[in-house]
């Protein structure tokens, strides 16, 4: 492979899920409402090491800036990762663009990664910490990202690596939450664990 790095950093995302009522649950970037929700893939295909995460930028009382809130997903509690067609074009609409879809099928769910301290989100905030909260309990769901920001043929790579039993394992400078916010760390909150 001749660029043995794959980074995508910040593209826009839409994530979908299953509710137990069987209903189809989104969470997406929206420029219009100011709803930042992004996604990160760093793989380093020569250290075998990798890190998935969702960002999602929300506003808190008292404070002037908005600040994210992380969705990690360790390389190794995926089971399978794999490219997918969306059964309709909610993805595309969403994101206003072609979209690849990925499929996470997680063997343990991802971690909620949240500032330290209290941090009390503003009310058009609450609908986006839940939908947080909710993903951080679950073991599949569907992110798409813009199809420019990959190409298939590397795409097709991360998902076979990241489908591989041991193939890939945490890269550990992209998970530190240490660095987070500041220098000030954050916290992981588990769910289903």
């Amino acid at each position: 492979m001749q660029n043995n790095v794959t980074r995508v950093s910040k593209v826009p995302a839409a994530i979908s899920w299953t509710e137990d009522d069987n209903r189809t649950a989104f969470l997406a970037n929206d420029p219009v409402n100011h709803d930042h929700v992004t996604l990160d893939i760093h793989v380093d295909h020569a250290s075998h090491t990798a890190f998935f995460k969702v960002i999602a930028n929300v506003a808190y009382k008292g404070k002037r800036n908005k600040s994210n809130v992380y969705l990690f997903i360790y390389p190794e509690r995926i089971q399978t990762l794999a490219r997918v067609d969306d059964d309709d074009d909610s993805a595309t609409a969403r994101l206003g663009t072609s979209a690849h879809s990925l499929q996470f099928t997680l063997n343990t769910p991802p971690s909620l990664v949240v500032p330290n301290g209290v941090w009390i989100p503003k009310n058009e905030a609450r609908p986006i910490i839940s939908s947080l909260h909710t993903l951080a309990g679950m073991n599949s769901f569907r992110v798409a990202l813009p199809s420019n920001s990959i190409s298939l043929d590397r795409l097709a790579i991360v998902c076979q690596e990241a489908s591989t039993s041991g193939c890939l394992r945490t890269m550990a400078d992209v998970a530190n939450i240490t660095k987070l916010y500041g220098g000030q760390g954050g916290r992981i909150l588990e769910y289903g664990v």
